[in-house]
C-alpha cells in the first residue's frame, strides 16, 4: 500500500491480512515448511500483543522471531511512500529498544552483534536518514490528512457560497 497518511482500521486490517495470505502462499513449498510458518507469526510479539493470533514469549515458533527482527529492520531502514529510510543508528537504537517486548531479545542480541561487525549499513549510506521515531511520523500524516480535510471542506463552503451570490 502506497497511501500516505493514516491508515483506515479496515485498510489496517487488509495490512495484517499479509500474514495469513503469506502462509497460504508458501505452505506448500515442502522443502522449507518453515517458511510459511514465519510468513504467518512474523508479526506475534513476545509481549503478546502481535497479530495474528496473539502468541506470546516460546509460542511464536522460533522462524517467526528471527523474521521479525529482519522485517522491523527493513520497514525502518527502506524508503517508504510517507518518509525517507530512517537514519541506521536511529533504526538499530530502536531494535534495541523494543527487545523483549515486541521483539525476542536473543535474536535482537544476535542481529546487533551482527551490526557490530558491519553487517546491514548500505554501502551508499552517509549518516543521513530519518531521526524521527514513528510516533512522530504518525503524528505528522495525522495532521496533514486534517489539514487536507480542512482545506476541502473550505473549499466546499466558497462553492456553495459563490454558487449562492450568483442566485
Amino acid at each position: 500500500m502506497n497511501k500516505q497518511g493514516k491508515l483506515t482500521d479496515q485498510e489496517f486490517g487488509i495490512i495484517k491480512s499479509h500474514s495469513a495470505l503469506g502462509y497460504e502462499a508458501l505452505r506448500k513449498i515442502t522443502i522449507m515448511p518453515e517458511l510459511a510458518i514465519g510468513a504467518r507469526s512474523h508479526h506475534e510479539r513476545p509481549d503478546g500483543k502481535g497479530y495474528p493470533q496473539g502468541l506470546s514469549g516460546e509460542q511464536i515458533p522460533r522462524v517467526a522471531q528471527i523474521i521479525a527482527v529482519a522485517d522491523t529492520f527493513d520497514a525502518m531502514y527502506s524508503d517508504r511512500p510517507y518518509r525517507k529510510r530512517m537514519n541506521f543508528d536511529k533504526a538499530v537504537s530502536i531494535i534495541k529498544e523494543v527487545s523483549g517486548t515486541q521483539l525476542t531479545s536473543d535474536v535482537v542480541d544476535a542481529f546487533l552483534r551482527l551490526v557490530e561487525k558491519g553487517e546491514f549499513r548500505d554501502p551508499s549510506d552517509n549518516g543521513g536518514g530519518s531521526m524521527e521515531d514513528i510516533n512522530n511520523i504518525h503524528k505528522k500524516q495525522e495532521q496533514q490528512a486534517e489539514a487536507e480535510g480542512k482545506k476541502v471542506e473550505e473549499q466546499k463552503a466558497e462553492g456553495v457560497l459563490k454558487r449562492a451570490m450568483e442566485t
